[in-house]
């Protein structure tokens, strides 16, 4: 295109970390941690002080199971007036999340011995600081022990190259 011309600015810098002088008001401090956060599905509440166990919150939900067979059948129950979100993984390496509804119960899709899970304020998306809800099943066939990993074969022994010691005398320099 003619008579478009670009500049740049020498003084101008992109930078992914503030200024000395600028303060975070949210966010641990570090650009990349703090990018992993945003990631997730649920705020952490970084600003909250713990200084006992009055400052943990109650957790809400509560894992069930019955057993089909030889399998557990995981249901999720929210005993709270209000609604959550839930992220879950178990001990077969499956996970997670969901939303639940006040008094509601929901299925976890999961076969596996136990599941573990910690909800987040559906609202305003921040997790709970609370311990974890723990399922642990007594089905006969579950199975605490994630998919087997081969061991390594054996790597073959090499025969030595002299089959003598060697009986030289170390030279040594200063």
């Amino acid at each position: 295109m003619a008579g478009v011309t670009a500049s740049v600015d020498p003084g101008a810098s992109a930078s992914a970390i503030p200024p000395a002088g600028a303060a975070s008001t949210e966010g641990t401090g570090d650009p990349t941690l703090d990018g992993f956060l945003d990631l997730l599905p649920f705020k952490v509440p970084l600003d909250k002080e713990i200084n006992g166990v009055e400052d943990i919150d109650a957790n809400p939900l509560v894992l069930t199971f019955i057993c089909n067979g030889s399998e557990p059948a995981w249901k999720l129950k929210n005993t709270g007036d209000k609604s959550f979100g839930f992220g879950w993984f178990d001990t077969n390496l499956g996970g997670g999340i969901l939303n639940i509804g006040p008094k509601q119960t929901v299925d976890i899709p999961s076969k596996a011995l136990a599941v573990v899970g910690s909800p987040w304020d559906a609202e305003t998306k921040l997790l709970l600081v609370t311990v974890p809800t723990v399922g642990v099943s007594n089905c006969g066939g579950a199975s605490s022990v994630p998919p087997a990993i081969p061991a390594p074969a054996p790597l073959p022994v090499a025969v030595p190259a002299v089959s003598r010691a060697v009986t030289a005398v170390p030279y040594y320099t200063r």
